[in-house]
Formats: structure tokens, C-alpha cells, sequence
């Protein structure tokens, strides 16, 4: 018998938050990018415009095919869904609290809680002008211009985004290239047809704090090696990532202990944390956070689960990043191939 406990939408960060409301937008802005750009091919495309409503409604409708999906397909299996917040009570018990409350004792529990939005100690960052992963994707007015604060996934693909729908777009990213995930070669690559593409790029820039203007318009000041600037646009999007989602969980009740660096929940290879009964899969192991990534984690702690051993093998993960051009990889990089000889 399984129950499953979520206390928002049935998808997680992927299906509702993530990569497929992402890639809806992605699609809508490169048919702008491609009607703006139409006459390059023969094509009129004068006076078009982008109703950002019907945007982000399609979007919606996307998502919500695919959550109406999942939730079929919890009935169709007879999983026993329960809304509401879990909490260990011991290593083997869950309170669970929503508009009613149970308590649940269970042989074997896997914890798949995902992740969070990531947060940054910068002044200003509770100023209505400023956007995060989440709230950008209900954003049904378009700026004219806006300041991403990050230069990763996240951030590139929503520069790319923006930039498609018109966008004057600037990008204030800590380290010294964009994408640092990437090999480097790749990463100067896109950074060049990023700038080719009127993308404002900072690197090696710290954002110091936001402030808002007179007339309600976004202040940024960042630092770089020349020393302190303003950049003013009409919205700020923090993109800097996501940590490993443990809130309310009351994890140290179950005994299970964090990695080393106490961010996520410690795992061996077949999933299985220090207390053998209770597995954990997904970004709340900050291994990788790939949706496909924690589908396997999935499968393989399961199999454990009914003895069947199992490990993960994580050598040839493949992975895409959305900007434009596309990125894809398989495993490791040229640059981690070298350094490992």
C-alpha cells in the first residue's frame, strides 16, 4: 500500500515551477524572436505585438494537461493521496497536518520534498519590482527592461526568454563566465552570441543592494573591478538557484543526518540515507537537480525497497539548457576529462 503526501501541486518543481512552464515560454518567445525576425526569410511580419496574458495562460494550460496526468495516474494505480505537510514524528511515524490531520506509521518511507528558491543577503530584494524563478512565470506584464541577477540555467534561459519578447535585457552573474556548469569553451561561446544578441552581460560583478527610484523603477548597484555602478531597469529577477526543500519536514526526528556540507539529505548509491528504512530521492539530495535524474533516483530506491538491488550510476546523465542556441551534454565535460587525466 503507498501513500503519497504533497502539500502543494501533484509535478513538483518540473511540471509546475520548472522546466515545463519554462519551455512553454521558451517556445512562445522564439516564434516572436522568429516573426520579429521574418523578413530575413522573405517574410512581412510588420506591427506584431505580444499579449504577455495569453502567454502565460498557455503556459498554464500546459501544465495543467499534464498535472490532470498525474493525477489520473494516481487513481488509475490506487495511490493514496493526502494534501497537506508531512512531519517526522520518529523514524517510522509522519504527522501529517492540512485540512485534516493524520498520523501515518509506514515499513519504508522515501523522502522526495525537492527544492526551494535559493535567497541572497542583498538589500532590497523585498521591493515589488523584484521577480524570482516562480513569480516570473505568473508575470502577465512585460517590462521594457529588466536586470537578471545570475548567470546560470536558470538565469540564462530567462535572458534568452526575455530577450525573444523584446526585452532589453542585463545579466549581473558573481563569477568570472556564465554557465559555469559548462565547459568553458561553451560558456564564452554563448556568452559571445548572447552579447551578438544585445544581452547585456556582467560578470566578475557582486550586486551590493536594490533600490527603488522615484518613479518605482529598479536600482541596481553592483561592483565589479572598476568599482561600484548603477544599472536602473523596470523589474530585477533573482535567479541564482535552488537549495534542497526540507521545511517543516522536522528531519532531525527521524534520525537521518544532512551531507557534509549539511546542504541535502545524505544518500548512498541505492538511495538509502544512515537509517535503513527511509530512502530520499531528487534535489532534496543535492546530487543533481534534473527531474530525470530524480525519476531514476525513484526507481532505483524502489527496487531496493522490494529487494531487488539497485544503484544509481551517475557517469552519463544527459542535460539540456534552454537558451538559444540550445546546450546539450552527456556525462562529463572536456574540461572535467582533463582534469581527471
Amino acid at each position: 500500500k503507498v501513500t503519497l503526501v504533497e502539500k502543494a501541486e501533484l509535478g513538483g518543481t518540473c511540471l509546475n515551477v520548472g522546466c515545463i512552464p519554462t519551455k512553454a515560454l521558451v517556445k512562445s518567445s522564439e516564434i516572436c524572436h522568429n516573426v520579429r525576425n521574418a523578413s530575413l526569410f522573405g517574410v512581412q511580419s510588420d506591427g506584431i505585438s505580444v499579449n504577455m496574458k495569453q502567454v502565460i495562460n498557455r503556459k498554464d494550460q500546459v501544465k495543467g494537461r499534464l498535472v490532470s496526468g498525474i493525477d489520473f495516474l494516481m487513481k488509475k494505480n490506487e495511490i493514496n493521496v493526502i494534501s497537506g505537510q508531512a512531519s517526522f514524528l520518529n523514524e517510522s511515524t509522519v504527522a501529517i497536518t492540512g485540512q485534516e490531520n493524520y498520523t501515518i506509521k509506514a515499513n519504508d518511507i522515501i523522502i522526495a520534498t525537492g527544492s526551494k528558491i535559493s535567497k541572497l543577503p542583498i538589500p532590497g530584494l523585498d521591493l515589488p519590482f523584484v521577480l524570482n524563478s516562480t513569480s516570473a512565470l505568473s508575470c502577465t506584464e512585460l517590462p521594457k527592461s529588466i536586470a537578471i541577477i545570475g548567470g546560470g540555467v536558470i538565469g540564462m534561459e530567462f535572458a534568452f526568454i526575455y530577450k525573444n519578447f523584446g526585452v532589453d535585457v542585463h545579466v549581473i552573474e558573481f563569477m568570472d563566465r556564465l554557465l559555469t556548469m559548462v565547459d568553458s569553451d561553451i560558456s564564452k561561446e554563448i556568452q559571445a552570441i548572447a552579447v551578438e544578441n544585445k544581452i547585456q552581460i556582467h560578470t566578475s560583478s557582486k550586486v551590493v543592494k536594490l533600490q527603488s527610484s522615484v518613479d518605482g523603477k529598479a536600482v541596481v548597484t553592483y561592483e565589479d573591478k572598476d568599482g561600484e555602478h548603477l544599472l536602473v531597469s523596470d523589474k530585477v529577477l533573482v535567479a541564482i538557484g535552488r537549495e534542497p526543500n526540507m521545511e517543516g519536514l522536522a528531519i532531525e526526528n527521524s534520525g537521518v543526518v544532512l551531507n557534509s556540507k549539511g546542504r541535502g539529505i545524505q544518500v548512498d548509491a541505492s538511495m538509502r540515507t544512515n537509517v535503513k528504512h527511509i530512502y530520499a530521492i531528487g534535489d532534496v539530495t543535492n546530487i543533481i537537480q534534473l527531474a530525470h535524474v530524480a525519476s531514476r533516483q525513484g526507481i532505483v530506491a524502489v527496487d531496493n525497497i522490494l529487494n531487488k538491488q539497485c544503484e544509481m550510476d551517475y557517469s552519463a546523465v544527459p542535460n539540456v539548457i534552454f537558451t538559444a542556441p540550445e546546450i546539450a551534454s552527456v556525462g562529463i565535460g572536456e574540461d572535467a576529462a582533463k582534469a581527471k587525466g
